[in-house]
């Protein structure tokens, strides 16, 4: 009765426009009224679940860089299930690191010995976005020279503002001084151009990776095959894959298969055969990850 009278509020302050909040374990995160996380768990209940799982196997002062931080809620999820752990959260969007950071704040004053930073930036080696565009709790970066852009997605004046742009690399630099265990990435459309961003603290560090694989452009499919195909060369031989609402799929040992998964997703975007799969996430490891990997994915 409680959940449900909590829901017609929400959606009541959602028509109206003013900031609602989202149970998360036991923490209510705020959000922006539009946000659609929580309709989205309430129909998969393994969406956004995967990371907070993950982080109970974590060891005391474990580095996670979550870039694509959004309001903080994969913060939020990781921080009850590991309070011992150390976040850099990193969010591009002006609108959702404002409410990153109050959500932050009512973190630390529930964990009062977390450590967390958050910085307002554009990871990235080679994109370089004109500002960010989207709506209902998802936001990606508009490029200047893509010739796939819908007529739908053209920045409104209201969307544009100066990004500061950094590597991976310089971010971890910065902030990270214990081991890097965890880098997670999703920025729609662009995880490709963030690990080729974190080229030395990948190969340093092999920390596990997940990131989402989610593209409409075949430029952006070349970039993520290119991702595989270096990330393999460092040794990660491991992908474990989900769908897009938070459900496990497979484990792979070879790229191959991934790929083919990655084309099959393609196609589907392109109009060859109906949907199945919006996009998947990633988790890739090392061989000296895989043992702790299965485990997870085994009590998932």
């Amino acid at each position: 009765m409680k959940n449900r009278i909590r829901r017609i509020k929400n959606r009541i302050k959602s028509i109206i426009g003013w900031p609602s909040y989202h149970r998360i374990i036991d923490f209510d995160i705020k959000l922006p009224a539009d946000h659609r996380l929580p309709s989205y768990q309430r129909r998969h209940p393994k969406y956004d679940r995967f990371l907070p799982h993950l982080a109970q196997y974590l060891d005391l002062d474990d580095v996670v860089v979550d870039v694509g931080a959004n309001v903080g809620d994969t913060l939020a999820g990781m921080l009850q299930s590991n309070p011992q752990l150390k976040f850099v959260c990193v969010e591009a969007d002006k609108k959702f690191y404002k409410y990153l950071l109050k959500n932050e704040r009512e973190l630390k004053a529930n964990f009062v010995n977390s450590q967390v930073d958050s910085i307002n930036a554009f990871v990235g080696a080679d994109i370089h976005p004109l500002g960010m565009i989207g709506e209902g709790g998802t936001k990606r970066a508009l490029v200047e020279n893509s010739k796939e852009q819908e007529p739908e997605t053209k920045l409104n004046r209201k969307d544009k503002h100066s990004i500061s742009i950094i590597s991976l690399d310089q971010l971890i630099s910065s902030f990270v001084r214990n081991r890097l265990r965890l880098i997670k990435s999703d920025v729609d459309g662009f995880d490709f151009d963030i690990l080729n961003s974190a080229k030395f603290a990948i190969g340093n560090w092999k920390p596990l990776l997940y990131f989402e694989m989610d593209y409409s452009a075949e430029w952006q499919l070349d970039g993520y095959l290119r991702s595989v195909d270096s990330l393999e060369k460092d040794g990660y031989s491991y992908w474990y894959i989900f769908d897009n609402f938070g459900n496990f799929l497979c484990k792979e040992s070879k790229s191959g298969n991934l790929v083919q998964i990655m084309q099959y997703i393609f196609d589907q975007k392109s109009g060859s055969f109906p949907k199945t799969l919006y996009y998947i996430d990633v988790l890739a490891c090392t061989s000296e990850d895989e043992e702790i990997c299965d485990s997870i994915i085994a009590s998932y």
